[in-house]
This record gives structure tokens, C-alpha cells and sequence, in this order.
């Protein structure tokens, strides 16, 4: 038997937290918008965005209560997004079904979505502090969620390392230590996104700079290796800590 494994993995995925759609909404809708043409210009699937868990739902739920309709138009955004399939195909997107369309597990079909959002993911939206001694203390239940979304996105990540070179978390909220841990992930407040992804000429999102001090904005800058932890199968790779339980003790003393 063989394993084939890509050494210089393209393209990258985007993790756009729930607290930026809510609290920068009209950014959030800038940035959906440039990610469809950047999609243009990009080979199909080597570029994705990761958003909460059942968004479709969610941004559809919230509409009605919400001041203006940019949720609205960021429910249409995804949706036009979304690659329409032949009916009855077992990857067609329906709201009335279930949201197994954006689990991100039909890329090996050939059926590529830009949008990754799980059915779900267990206690997001519902967990508590003491739910493990390694959950930062002092924190609000939303930010608790952005902490648990950004977990969840670092485990994705090395998984999928050796399909995709760069891992980008877009939030509001001041990096836990932890976060800042978990090195293959890069953490972006909307300047530094908007500076480096969007508005670069070239628009080079696989342009890493790694290291690089933090005098612009910018949360935290990391990259990972094409070598070590991302070659393999999940057994093979350096440890990382991806969970709650693997992450060590941390530091409370960062806020928000």
C-alpha cells in the first residue's frame, strides 16, 4: 500500500466567529462578499470559510428581530454561494434539510462547497467554565463560545493540515493564551484581515509571515510547517493541543 501526501499544501481556511457576524455585522458582509470573488480567482476548494454551526438557520432565524437587513443579505450571500447540484443529488442544499451540505465532507466526491458549518458541535452556546479546569475563567458565555468555535477550528485544522497551508480565525475578542498556542492558527482582528487578505493587490493569502511582531493590529500571526505537523494521518503528527483538556493551564488574566 502507498500514501500519497502533499508536501506544499495550497489555499487556506477561514473561520469567521460568531461574535465578528454579530458585532461587526457589515464587515462580516464585506468580507463574504470579497470571499466570492476571491473564490473566483482561486482553484476550486483550496479556499473555504468555517462559520458557526448551522448558519443558514441561524442568520435566517435572527433576520427578523435584527435593526437592518444585513443578516438578511448575508443569509442570500452564502446561499448564492452555495454550488447548486442536480436535484435529488445527495449534496443538494435545502433549508427545510439538514445542513449536511456544508459539513465539509464532499470535497473527495468532486463536490466542492466554499462553506464549512457542521450540524453541530456538543455544548456550543452551553458551556460553562468548570466544565473542564482547562476552559479560560472570568469570561461571558459568548465569549466562551468564541473560545469553544476557535477550539473546535484548531482540531479541524490538523486534521486538514495537509490539504490546506493557512488557518485564519477573524474575531473580535482579545486571544486567549491558548489560542496563541495552538500555532498553526492565525488570529486576525477585521484590520489586520482586511489589510492582509483583502486588500493585498495580489490578493496572496498564502503569503505567510510568521513571527512577525504585532505593531499594526493584528492579534497573533502563525503558520504551519508543511513539514512535521502537517504530513500524515492524525497519529502520525507532532501532539498539539487542540481540546480543552490538552491545552494546559492558562492564563485568566487576559480579557476581552
Amino acid at each position: 500500500d502507498s500514501h500519497l501526501q502533499r508536501l506544499f499544501p495550497h489555499g487556506g481556511i477561514i473561520l469567521m466567529t460568531e461574535d465578528f457576524i454579530l458585532k461587526e455585522s457589515k464587515a462580516a458582509l464585506k468580507v463574504l462578499n470579497w470571499f466570492g470573488n476571491f473564490l473566483g480567482r482561486k482553484f476550486p476548494g483550496t479556499w473555504k470559510m468555517f462559520l458557526r454551526p448551522n448558519v443558514q438557520h441561524w442568520l435566517f432565524d435572527l433576520c427578523g428581530s435584527w435593526p437592518d437587513d444585513t443578516l438578511w443579505k448575508m443569509y442570500q450571500t452564502i446561499k448564492n454561494l452555495i454550488p447548486e447540484y442536480p436535484v435529488g443529488h445527495y449534496n443538494t442544499y435545502r433549508r427545510e434539510g439538514s445542513p449536511e451540505s456544508l459539513d465539509g465532507l464532499t470535497d473527495d466526491e468532486g463536490q466542492h462547497h466554499p462553506f464549512i458549518s457542521t450540524r453541530m458541535i456538543p455544548d456550543y452556546g452551553s458551556r460553562r467554565a468548570d466544565d473542564h479546569p482547562n476552559i479560560p475563567k472570568g469570561l461571558t458565555q459568548k465569549e466562551r463560545d468564541a473560545d469553544h468555535l476557535i477550539e473546535y477550528f484548531a482540531g479541524y485544522a490538523l486534521i486538514n493540515a495537509e490539504r490546506f497551508r493557512r488557518f485564519v480565525v477573524l474575531t473580535t475578542y482579545k486571544p486567549q493564551p491558548r489560542w496563541q498556542a495552538w500555532a498553526h492558527i492565525e488570529i486576525m482582528c477585521y484590520p489586520e484581515f482586511k489589510r492582509e487578505l483583502m486588500a493585498s493587490p495580489t490578493h496572496n493569502a498564502s503569503n505567510s509571515q510568521s513571527g512577525k511582531n504585532n505593531k499594526s493590529g493584528k492579534y497573533a500571526h502563525h503558520s504551519l510547517s508543511s513539514s512535521g505537523r502537517g504530513g500524515g494521518h492524525g497519529h502520525d503528527r507532532e501532539k498539539v493541543p487542540t481540546t480543552a483538556s490538552e491545552a494546559g493551564p492558562i492564563d485568566a488574566s487576559c480579557g476581552k
